[in-house]
C-alpha cells in the first residue's frame, strides 16, 4: 500500500466515524429530550399544585386538546378556573367533566358552588338537590 492511498484510506475512516458520532450524539440528544419533555397536562398539574393557576391555565387548552375525555383533567380545569375567579369558564368545565362521569355528587357541588357565585341561586338551589338526589349522605 502506497502513501497516498493510506492517507485517504484515514481521511475516509475518519470521516465515517465523525459521521457516527454525530448520529449518535444527535439520537441521544433527541431521547434526552423526549425523556424530559412534558405533557401539557402534566405542566398544567404541576402548576397547579405550586398554586401558580395563571401559568396552569395557559396549558388549559392544550391540555384538553390532548385528553379530551379526562374526568380528572375537566374537574382541575374548572378549578384552576375558579381559583382565578373566572366563573363562566370554570362552570363550562365543570359541566364538561359532568357529562363524562354524572355519577360525582362532589361535580354537582362544584357546579351549585359556581352558580351561586355567579348570582344564579335558583341554578344552585336546583344542582344541590341534584347533587343530594345523587347520594343521599351528600
Amino acid at each position: 500500500m502506497n502513501k497516498e492511498n493510506f492517507d485517504n484510506s484515514a481521511i475516509f475512516w475518519s470521516w465515517g466515524n465523525m459521521k457516527r458520532i454525530i448520529a449518535i450524539i444527535l439520537l441521544s440528544l433527541l431521547m434526552i429530550s423526549v425523556g424530559y419533555s412534558q405533557s401539557a397536562k402534566e405542566n398544567l398539574e404541576g402548576l397547579a399544585k405550586s398554586k401558580d393557576f395563571q401559568g396552569a391555565a395557559d396549558y388549559i387548552q392544550q391540555a384538553v386538546g390532548e385528553n379530551k375525555k379526562d374526568f380528572d383533567l375537566f374537574l382541575l380545569c374548572g378549578d384552576i378556573y375558579t381559583e382565578l375567579e373566572n366563573l363562566d369558564s370554570a362552570l363550562i368545565f365543570y359541566k364538561k367533566a359532568d357529562e363524562i362521569n354524572s355519577d360525582e355528587p362532589m361535580v354537582l357541588r362544584k357546579i351549585a358552588r359556581t352558580y351561586s357565585g355567579l348570582k344564579n341561586h335558583i341554578g344552585a338551589i336546583k344542582t344541590a338537590k341534584d347533587a343530594v338526589d345523587e347520594d343521599k349522605n351528600d
